[in-house]
């Protein structure tokens, strides 16, 4: 009875789950007209009315800016948006977490008038001069004359509409002329630095381990405001080699200077007489400065927060300053 209380629940949470896809009608004015079997409209702009929304975070780009063109649309009781453009941000995805999406939208609202068929459109376009069409183009929107025999020039002369576009019969997604795109980046990189490792022993002072460290760093959004690095490093030292990892939050409070704070794991190695555990735990913090978008130097602290010590209590420190590059 009870596993069929638990299937029995677990059938009504699996089935009241739900998603939201979001869809809308868009309009680029210069020269995608798009018809339908029934009806034209003109599409009247108010360059008055700026809209603009934002979507919530999405699995994928194209998600947020659908839901950023609905609201668009939806929150402001507009038919379409003219000429949009998107600021889109995506979260630098770390293992399973991250790598959200949000858009935002800014543009002009656009209305539907003058609703005809498709016959009276076509009426309209047989007063139209080429000649005057071919004029427009070139004086406002750049597009050269095309290369023709002989233009016919009738005598009319019928000011030519600014903006004809057509109902479409379908939603379809957005292909916005212009995006402003900021998205996050990741780098590895290689870092090789000079280390002064000392063993704080108490009541006696420190010794000396000093030695040199190289090997890997993965940074995600370096270039952003907020940021995380993540290195793993080999030490040869004069005594005994040590791996040293740390994974440290970073914060550029100038476009090249940078300040690091974060915890780190030290693996001690060669310690044939169990003198000393084998982990060390530290509290790393320090300074970065990006040479260009390549290179970098550092200078760093890690003070040891755990005792090491088999028979004395012994604290793990070391200073380093290093030089790095982003692959």
């Amino acid at each position: 009875m009870r596993n069929f209380i638990i299937l029995i629940s677990s059938i009504v949470l699996l089935s009241s789950c739900s998603s939201t896809n979001y869809t809308y009608r868009d309009n680029f004015i210069q020269d995608k007209p798009v018809i339908t079997s029934e009806v034209v409209v003109d599409v009247k702009l108010d360059v008055n009315k700026k809209v603009e929304s934002t979507s919530s975070k999405r699995k994928t780009v194209e998600l947020a800016k659908n839901e950023a063109y609905y609201k668009a649309i939806t929150e402001n009781n507009i038919d379409v948006v003219v000429d949009p453009i998107f600021e889109v941000k995506t979260s630098d995805k770390i293992l399973f977490f991250g790598g959200r999406s949000t858009a935002k939208l800014k543009g002009f609202a656009g209305y539907y008038v003058n609703p005809r068929t498709k016959v009276e459109a076509i009426k309209e376009l047989k007063l139209v001069d080429t000649l005057d069409i071919h004029k427009y183009n070139n004086i406002y929107m750049g597009i050269p004359f095309p290369v023709i025999n002989k233009i016919k020039v009738k005598t009319e002369n019928v000011k030519v509409k600014s903006s004809t576009v057509s109902l479409d019969s379908g939603m379809k997604s957005v292909v916005p002329n212009k995006t402003e795109s900021k998205e996050l980046k990741s780098n590895f990189g290689f870092k090789i630095a000079k280390a002064t490792n000392n063993l704080d022993v108490a009541n006696y002072g420190e010794y000396a381990n000093d030695g040199i460290s190289f090997g890997f760093i993965y940074e995600s959004n370096p270039n952003g405001k907020f940021g995380l690095r993540t290195e793993f490093l080999y030490s040869i030292n004069d005594e005994f080699d040590h791996i040293y990892i740390p994974v440290l939050g970073k914060y550029s409070f100038t476009k090249n200077f940078s300040i690091l704070l974060g915890p780190s794991i030290t693996h001690i190695m060669g310690d044939d007489f169990d003198e000393f555990a084998d982990i060390s735990l530290g509290l790393d913090y320090g300074i970065s400065y990006d040479i260009g978008k390549k290179i970098f130097i550092d200078l760093r602290f890690s003070n040891g927060l755990n005792d090491i010590g088999e028979f004395e209590e012994i604290k793990y420190k070391s200073n380093t300053i290093g030089i790095g590059y982003r692959f």
